[in-house]
């Protein structure tokens, strides 16, 4: 299939400017991980204490801030 290029057109492979890279959860770098783990260990900490309350809020927020989309070291 051949490539059209628009008179005008950048041809050198860079990326749209609307392109936003995907990161597969799970991916990222260990800085962004400490950082999630230390945010969701501090929600727990003061919304359910210690004990097993605690642990599943943990478990909660560490799934909800890997999920969200927010990306703290890109």
């Amino acid at each position: 299939m051949a490539r059209v290029v628009r008179p005008g057109a950048d041809t050198t492979g860079a990326i749209d400017a609307g392109y936003q890279q995907s990161v597969l959860p799970g991916e990222g770098s260990a800085m962004s991980k400490l950082l999630r783990g230390v945010v969701a260990g501090w929600g727990a900490k003061k919304l359910g204490g210690c004990g097993c309350g605690g642990i599943l809020l943990f478990i909660l927020f560490w799934w909800l801030l890997g999920h969200s989309g927010i990306s703290l070291f890109q």
